[in-house]
């Protein structure tokens, strides 16, 4: 991910977790933006298993939304992302 003027992008080629850690994110409210990104097609097959890969950069207006689709998961994205 990298911060942008907009927000965060997570980039192409990003890992995914494809399985879901806990079954209460279905009541997240990042949970129907991973299942919108899903059904866009954002998300292709990786040579991982269990994860899968982003198709394109994907922008969020917050990080914990980043962490959260990423992750599969409810996470609070500023102790989840790491800086260099």
């Amino acid at each position: 991910m990298t911060i942008t003027d907009n927000g965060y992008l997570v980039l192409k080629n990003s890992y995914v977790e494809s399985e879901e850690r806990a079954p209460s994110f279905k009541k997240h409210i990042y949970y129907k933006l991973r299942k919108k990104l899903e059904n866009d097609g954002l998300f292709i097959e990786s040579d991982i298993k269990g994860l899968l890969k982003t198709k394109e950069d994907i922008p969020f207006e917050a990080c914990s939304a980043a962490a959260a689709v990423i992750k599969n998961r409810a996470t609070n994205g500023r102790t989840e992302w790491k800086l260099s």
